[in-house]
């Protein structure tokens, strides 16, 4: 009996060290000191928004950053709080998520800034961002 445990926890141990090792993603540092409240707070503009899925609410949140707070240009630092204050879901990799939405499949709603993880909104994520809470009013 032992020989077989001894046999298959060997082979276990062996198949598991040749599979590729996943690394998470660094961890992101959020931007600190975000006013939500002062004018239109965060809150009441996402609420207004109304977005579902994670594409509309990168939108939006960059969208209330550019409008509200003058800030056209945001990071994925920017967008943890953002999801945090609304208790949504973050993606597990929110800079793949910025690079996916730059993509023609993706919504073309992004486009790069100046520097690295430096994000826009394009015409198109303006444009979505102006239907947006619009549908049912």
């Amino acid at each position: 009996e032992s020989e077989y445990e001894d046999a298959a926890s060997s082979s276990s141990q062996s198949g598991s060290s040749e599979k590729r090792k996943r690394t998470p993603p660094k961890a992101i540092p959020s931007v600190k000191g975000i006013d939500w409240d002062s004018g239109t707070s965060w809150k009441d503009y996402a609420t207004q928004k109304k977005p579902e899925g994670n594409p509309s609410r990168f939108v939006v949140a960059a969208g209330w950053f550019k409008n509200v707070r003058n800030l056209g240009v945001i990071t994925p630092g920017h967008i943890i709080p953002a999801f945090d204050v609304m208790d949504w879901h973050k993606p597990e990799n929110i800079p793949n998520t910025f690079a996916q939405f730059k993509t023609k499949r993706g919504g073309e709603l992004f486009d790069k800034g100046e520097k690295v993880s430096e994000w826009v909104l394009s015409q198109r994520g303006i444009n979505r961002l102006d239907k947006l809470g619009k549908e049912n009013a």
